[in-house]
């Protein structure tokens, strides 16, 4: 095997604490019962365990805290990348990066809450445009 056709990990993200503030507020506001603790849990335990990444060939999106989940696609079969970025994602710098292939009518990767989603976007589209030109 050459070293170009191994896979190498480029970048591994986690969504931004800003996707949980509903969450936390709640969080906050139950405290003084035991509810809110394990809001407090719940957060932490999913932004520890969802993470994104992209490597030179797939886009892979692994969450669940009980009961694990992957989802991935090649970067050769991604045929749409959205940005999404809602007034309170924009002041924070964060928004949601949504990928679909031919396969499907929609998107199959969401990565939410990442941070500066168009840059996340562009990398993707670098890649994708330096698989398809080889």
């Amino acid at each position: 095997m050459n070293q170009e056709s191994r896979e190498q990990v480029l970048e591994e993200l986690h969504p931004s604490l800003v996707g949980y503030v509903g969450y936390l507020f709640w969080g906050l506001i139950l405290s003084f019962l035991v509810v809110g603790l394990f809001i407090f849990l719940y957060v932490y335990l999913d932004k520890r365990f969802r993470k994104y990444t992209i490597t030179n060939r797939r886009v892979i999106v692994e969450y669940g805290i009980l009961a694990r989940h992957k989802d991935e696609i090649e970067i050769a079969n991604i045929r749409a990348i959205n940005t999404n970025q809602s007034f309170f994602q924009r002041i924070f710098g964060c928004g949601d990066v949504l990928i679909g292939t031919s396969g499907t009518a929609g998107f199959e990767i969401f990565m939410n809450y990442v941070k500066n989603p168009r840059e996340v976007s562009e990398r993707i589209n670098k890649l994708k445009v330096a698989i398809k030109g080889t």
